[in-house]
């Protein structure tokens, strides 16, 4: 599936859209200000648990894949060979309510 993405978009690797995980667990932060995705060990704002340690994929979309002007798009994509999610996170603009970290168990086979 890595070379057929990158066979659409060639910049993958330029742009450091791509990165390949193989962690138990990671979480995905979007950066309001730059309005781009990245991956963190904590303080996310979604955690992927990957159990069996497998490889899986990341894109970030907005301001990599493609400009972030464009508002239909989701932010980021996770995947491995057979599961292809895509995320839209949303932030909250009240600083009153507390941040929630939402989670996502891949069962992979």
């Amino acid at each position: 599936m890595i070379n057929s993405l990158k066979e659409v978009f060639p910049y993958l690797d330029e742009k450091e859209c791509l990165q390949i995980i193989k962690k138990e667990a990671f979480e995905i932060f979007d950066h309001e200000e730059e309005k781009k995705c990245y991956i963190l060990e904590e303080n996310g704002q979604f955690k992927v648990i990957n159990s069996k340690r497998k490889e899986i994929g990341f894109i970030a979309v907005d301001e990599c894949l493609f400009d972030s002007s464009d508002g239909s798009r989701s932010d980021c994509i996770i995947f491995d060979d057979e599961v292809f999610c895509f995320i839209e996170l949303k932030h909250c603009k009240n600083k009153n309510i507390s941040r929630k970290l939402y989670r996502i168990n891949l069962y992979l086979h």
